[in-house]
């Protein structure tokens, strides 16, 4: 048996080559491979130590001008501990002990190296144990270190005494005590619920006898002062080689106390804000509508009046009426602005952003101040430059109201001269390319002071406060503008000289309509819920489910089944017609996201045969949203889960052309509001468009009026005096036979857009009651009664879509050209956009001619998805066809594309079957 070889890394020192050699046979017997670096001198042997690392040095004892003591010593001055044999040729008793006291681990002769292997194998054994145990001292010493700066209070002691062995800083800190002082002392000394060792051994005793490994207690500490802190103990039984002791680790919960206590207070200041808060929140929105209701019953009814067709008003009573208008008009402003100001102040001002259409906003400002520049002989421009965008992204409402403040002030306050509106953008920086939007209200007016400039975007503060000023208001408008304007991420700045005009420049941040979505929301489409047919009891219950999501699937039909209704399931929507004919259903329930062909071009295909008898609905579970995409045709949306509510409508919602509509061509409105004299003039305002008008003062007289009377519209207030107005919506959205009447809230109680989006979940619009919000609310009535002519619709559809385009966004020339030759081949109109900018500008300067858009889903600048976006923003485009193209065929690449509004997806390579099937659907 060979022995194996053994590498060894050797420094040998020696100025004879025989020894050397002879050493190294040795070494090669004893079955060692050496790696050997040889030197002779002092300056050799300290190069050798500082540049390569050995695990044995060899070194004779007596050299020319170097010798093996000096070695060890260097060696030592190193703090290397490095095996180190000596060799001599003769060396006496005396000079191999002082060899050995030295440092020397072991000697012998040169000519008797025998031993030398063995003591080798000694030696380096020997070495990795004293390594181990320096590197278990180097863990033990910084184990030691972390325990002794701990933060946390550590103690060790004894078993069977319980006097401590060991505490660290922490803990002699905070007990006050000095390390002789706790020697013979325990635990039961410093706690002030012990008071003898059997205490405490009720609490060790659970860990000595193991029923638990650690155990954690709350106390408190006595300090050597005698005062006390709250501390938690968690208490462990350590067991060493046939040793055992206890260790303990506090946490002073001091300043944990001392949080706990502050945080309940500030809950408790936060709690009593939050309950003052909403208490002044409900009175402002109580004080909102008590003041609001009664003005506008004065402004209506002295419209009322002026109107009146006999004529027999004198001049002078056509004054006082006019006095009445205006004084209405300021004293709702009034109203207007001090609210706001509260909202302002508790931070309960809330911002609508949506997309704003540049010219139709200044348009409306325009036709405001245009007579009253008139009347007083004023020039009035407006000038919007032609770098501003036609949209952006604001508030409308607020924005609206900045602008007007500050154009009615500058006509206060200009005699004679000129206003100017000018509206442009500048860059905000020369560093980054973000712009604003400037709106600039320029007049020749009185000019205010340079000491007077900020007084005035102070809350009732005027440039003249004196009580013979001769220009009239409360100070609030010019504060309430600047307020709003920081709201927007903008600011209101004034540039002005006595005698020379002011500047009012309102900038805010540049969102353009192409760059930024619309926050506002809106409530769902509501549910039509017409009677159920008792004739068809057993068709009714029966639906039609399209969709392979077995989530869905089972969901759904488990909730059906509950209401005793029956579901059938269509896994592709390939052959959805003939499977659907099959069930005979009287509802379709489609999923967007169903395989082969979108849900959406599903259901067009079934809403284009005209002798389907179902109501179709789209349904997408919880974790898919719903589309931005609109519909002809279908009944509505639903997302999962259903309540009871959503199962009754799709139980009940019968097929079209069945429904029980009145035979009557009477339009009824129903006014519930319990302000009489309200009621009476919006009655007299609704006589021109509607045939009768019905009035209820309570809820329960509302609802005893929907029993005996088919009513076409409800406009409802909020506050009655038997029902919350939300509740009273609520239970006519509950009520299948109500459920399908569009109701408007018109009330002039202030709402959060929290509220609003709630109220327009069941309600058609909400228009709060203020300066000319009849007018609008008489044209939503208007739109909301007016008789859809159902027969002629489709056919206007088919006639218009045969002469409109296919839009095709693609920037690869190759993919172009290959569709475009499969379409026009096909007899349609391609035209082309080689990016998504290119697509939206097309899409608003041809929305009428472009019947359907092909999209490419890779494109610089403004890919698919980003496209798509923009275009389900513009509601007129939501019933859009837009198909996205892509060499993705991932299922869950294509849901993604449905997800962001895609009517549907065409994969590449392009089937131009598949492609004509889908064009034969949408362009029916």
């Amino acid at each position: 048996m060979t022995t194996p070889k053994r590498s060894i890394k050797l420094l040998l020192v020696d100025d004879s080559v025989d020894d050397r050699e002879l050493i190294l046979m040795n070494l090669r017997r004893g079955g060692y491979v050496p790696d050997v670096h040889s030197v002779d001198t002092k300056d050799g042997f300290v190069g050798a130590l500082q540049e390569n690392s050995c695990d044995l040095i060899i070194c004779d004892y007596s050299m020319p001008g170097f010798d093996g003591l000096t070695a060890l010593a260097i060696l030592k001055e190193h703090n290397l501990d490095i095996p180190f044999i000596l060799v001599s040729g003769a060396i006496g008793e005396e000079l191999a002990v002082k060899a050995m006291k030295a440092g020397a681990n072991d000697y012998m002769m040169k000519d008797n190296l025998q031993r030398l292997v063995p003591a080798i194998e000694r030696e380096l054994k020997e070495a990795k144990l004293r390594e181990k145990h320096r590197q278990a001292q180097i863990e033990r010493d910084r184990l030691l270190t972390v325990i002794q700066n701990s933060l946390n209070e550590i103690y060790i002691f004894d078993c069977r005494t319980l006097k401590y062995r060991y505490l660290n800083e922490a803990a002699l800190n905070n007990l006050g005590y000095d390390e002789d002082d706790v020697h013979e002392m325990t635990p039961i000394d410093i706690n002030p619920y012990l008071e003898t060792p059997d205490d405490f051994n009720r609490i060790i005793q659970p860990l000595l006898d193991g029923k638990l490994d650690k155990d954690l207690y709350l106390t408190k500490h006595i300090r050597k002062d005698g005062t006390t802190y709250p501390i938690e103990i968690h208490l462990q039984l350590i067991r060493q080689n046939d040793q055992q002791f206890f260790t303990a680790i506090g946490f002073d919960l001091t300043d944990r106390e001392k949080d706990a206590r502050r945080i309940k207070e500030q809950k408790d200041i936060a709690r009593e804000m939050a309950e003052h808060s909403k208490h002044k929140s409900e009175f402002l929105a109580n004080m909102s509508h008590e003041l609001r209701t009664p003005l506008n019953s004065i402004l209506l009814l002295s419209k009322l009046l002026l109107k009146s067709k006999s004529g027999n008003l004198t001049g002078d009573q056509q004054k006082y009426i006019d006095v009445i208008q205006e004084s209405g008009k300021n004293l709702l402003s009034l109203i207007n602005e001090i609210l706001d100001l509260s909202k302002i102040e508790s931070g309960e001002m809330e911002l609508s952003f949506e997309t704003i259409e540049l010219k139709s906003l200044v348009a409306n400002v325009s036709d405001v101040f245009e007579p009253i520049a008139d009347e007083k002989k004023l020039d009035f421009s407006v000038t919007v430059y032609d770098n501003c965008p036609s949209r952006l992204v604001s508030d409308q409402l607020r924005l609206e109201q900045v602008l007007r403040n500050l154009l009615s002030n500058a006509m206060k306050f200009t005699q004679e001269g000129r206003i100017d509106l000018d509206v442009f953008t500048e860059k905000t920086s020369s560093l980054v390319n973000e712009h604003q939007i400037i709106f600039s209200v320029k007049d020749t007016g009185i000019g205010i002071p340079a000491d007077k400039q900020e007084l005035v975007f102070e809350s009732f503060r005027q440039a003249d406060g004196s009580t013979q000023r001769k220009f009239g208001g409360t100070g609030l408008g010019l504060s309430i503008c600047r307020h709003i304007a920081e709201l927007l991420g903008g600011t209101l700045t004034l540039k002005s000289r006595e005698s020379m005009g002011s500047t009012f420049n309102l900038s805010i941040p540049l969102k353009e309509a192409a760059d930024a979505e619309p926050q506002r929301k809106h409530g769902p489409e509501r549910l039509h819920q017409p009677p159920d047919f008792k004739d068809e009891a057993d068709r009714a219950e029966r639906m039609t489910l399209i969709s392979d999501n077995r989530h869905l699937i089972s969901t759904l039909t488990e909730q059906i089944d509950d209401h005793s209704g029956t579901l059938n399931v269509i896994s592709s929507g390939k052959d959805a017609l003939r499977e659907v004919a099959r069930y005979s259903p009287s509802t379709v329930l489609i999923d967007p996201y169903a395989s082969n062909f979108s849900g959406w071009s599903v259901a067009k295909h079934l809403l284009n045969d005209n002798t389907h008898e179902y109501a179709i609905w789209m349904i997408t579970d919880e974790t898919h949203p719903m589309p931005a995409v609109d519909m002809k045709g279908l009944s509505g949306k639903m997302s999962m889960p259903l309540s009871s509510q959503n199962i009754r409508a799709l139980l009940t919602t019968p097929p079209p052309g069945t429904s029980a509509e009145s035979d009557e061509t009477e339009r009824t409105l129903l006014l519930i509001d319990d302000n009489k004299i309200h009621n009476e003039a919006l009655s007299e305002f609704a006589e021109e468009i509607v045939d009768r008008c019905l009035i209820a003062t309570t809820a329960r007289e509302a609802f005893e009026t929907l029993e005996a009377a088919s009513v076409n519209c409800i406009v409802l207030d909020l506050t009655l005096p038997d029902a919350n107005g939300q509740d009273v919506l609520l239970q006519l959205s509950d009520d299948p036979k109500l459920a399908d009447i569009p109701v408007i809230i018109y009330s002039g109680r202030s709402l959060t857009n929290h509220q609003k989006e709630e109220l327009l979940t069941h309600a058609s619009d909400v228009i709060l009651k203020n300066i000319g919000s009849h007018s609008r609310l008489m044209s939503r009535i208007s739109e909301l009664i007016q008789p859809s002519d159902k027969t002629e619709k489709p056919e206007a559809s088919i006639s218009t879509s045969q002469q409109q385009w296919v839009l095709l966004v693609d920037d690869d020339d190759q993919s172009y050209f290959s569709i475009s030759s499969l379409l026009e081949n096909s007899g349609r109109t391609v035209r082309r956009a080689e990016n998504g900018h290119e697509a939206l500008r097309m899409l608003q300067t041809h929305k009428e001619e472009i019947g359907l858009v092909l999209l490419d889903l890779m494109m610089p600048e403004m890919d698919g998805f980003e496209t798509i976006e923009k275009i389900r923003q513009n509601p007129s485009m939501r019933d859009l066809p837009v198909f996205i193209v892509t060499a993705k065929a991932m299922k869950g690449d294509r849901e993604e594309c449905l997800k962001h509004g895609a009517t549907d997806y065409i994969s590449k390579p392009i089937s131009p079957e598949k492609l004509e099937t889908l064009l034969s659907i949408w362009a029916s």
